[in-house]
């Protein structure tokens, strides 16, 4: 078992190919499933190469897998 400050195992992921994130073990501040998030992402720099997915995606699938990780209802995810 991961301690405070530690990275436990990664979580399975509903972004499964971007958005990676890690469980640490001991963390104040996780998304709250009471809470109704309205999130504005600035998604304006283009990706480095044509094949590849533009790096500001990459952290709203990080943001969405957060949420799903921490059992964020997608009702409320989605409003």
């Amino acid at each position: 078992m991961a301690t405070a400050g530690q990275a436990a195992e990664t979580p399975t992921l509903v972004v499964p190919d971007f958005g990676q994130i890690v469980d640490v073990a001991g963390a104040k501040m996780r998304p709250d499933p009471e809470a109704h998030y309205r999130i504005v992402f600035g998604v304006t720099k283009a990706a480095a190469k044509p094949d590849q997915p533009t790096p500001s995606l990459d952290r709203v699938a990080r943001f969405v897998n957060l949420l799903d990780h921490y059992s964020v209802p997608k009702d409320i995810r989605l409003q």
